[in-house]
């Protein structure tokens, strides 16, 4: 939200931030709605409620681009679900990450670095334009490596193996 707000001046289109509130922790939203109201940005932050699995293709189909900032995390499950749907998407680079995914869709900036993280949202959105299948080749290493059925797959292979 910081790095939004430090975008919004330098930036050459209207721009609003979808940041997906779902997390269910007390007063998690209130606290989110109070910083922005700090920020000055409160009329440039749409808050998205928990959606359908079914529907969050249609999310980031209506978004340019997807910022992806978490401090830690075990799975890029959003870098997977913005490959699948072919969006671009800035994001820290944390180590779980590295050589899990292809990258051509990724700008990857330096994690815990919001000024860097401001630059990747001034730049990227400026440079926007819309175009219809913009990364397939990312799309199609996901559909083949990490659709359900792949996945399980290997799953079954690891238990397979520590049983044995």
């Amino acid at each position: 939200m910081e790095a939004f707000a430090q975008s919004l001046p330098k930036l050459r289109k209207p721009a609003y931030l979808l940041f997906k509130a779902f997390v269910p922790q007390a007063g998690y939203l209130e606290r989110l709605q109070r910083k922005a109201r700090n920020y000055g940005i409160s009329e440039r932050i749409r808050f998205v409620d928990e959606i359908p699995d079914a529907e969050v293709p249609a999310l980031y189909a209506a978004t340019d681009l997807v910022v992806n900032f978490p401090q830690r995390d075990s799975f890029p499950v959003t870098l997977l679900e913005t490959a699948a749907c072919e969006r671009p998407v800035i994001s820290c680079k944390l180590e779980t990450y590295v050589g899990v995914i292809p990258g051509e869709n990724i700008t990857w900036v330096p994690t815990n670095d919001c000024g860097e993280l401001a630059a990747a949202i001034t730049l990227r959105t400026n440079e926007y334009s819309y175009r219809e299948g913009s990364f397939p080749g990312v799309r199609d290493v996901i559909v083949e490596c990490f659709s359900e059925g792949k996945y399980q797959q290997r799953l079954a292979a690891i238990y397979r193996s520590v049983v044995s």
